[in-house]
Formats: C-alpha cells, sequence, structure tokens
C-alpha cells in the first residue's frame, strides 16, 4: 500500500504558493531534465507528487 504522501499531488497553479517557485520556472526546468515532471492525473489535469517535489527542493536547498 502507497504511503499517503505518495498520494498527494500539488497542481501547477498552486506551486508558487508552497515552494514559491513559479509556473513558468518549473515548466522550464523541466523542459532542461532539471525538476520533477507533470503526471497526467486525469485528461486535463496534471501535477506533480508532493513527496517528488520535496525531495527535489530539499536536494537543491
Amino acid at each position: 500500500m502507497k504511503a499517503i504522501d505518495e498520494k498527494i499531488f500539488v497542481r501547477p497553479a498552486e506551486i508558487k504558493g508552497i515552494y514559491g517557485i513559479s509556473r513558468s520556472t518549473a515548466y522550464r526546468l523541466m523542459k532542461i531534465d532539471k525538476f520533477p515532471k507533470l503526471i497526467r492525473l486525469t485528461e486535463g489535469c496534471r501535477g506533480w507528487r508532493k513527496i517528488e517535489l520535496d525531495i527535489h527542493f530539499k536536494a537543491v536547498a
């Protein structure tokens, strides 16, 4: 069974409020493979796993 943290997603519109990084910066870093990739949640909904973002920001801090 997956841990609850693996089931929490952060949508692109929420990333600045939670991590202080703009959506455009996140997309720019994804393009050069320096940021976690978005996951398709539904046809029109994408997000990042919160645990992957936490690990990423801890590593670059």
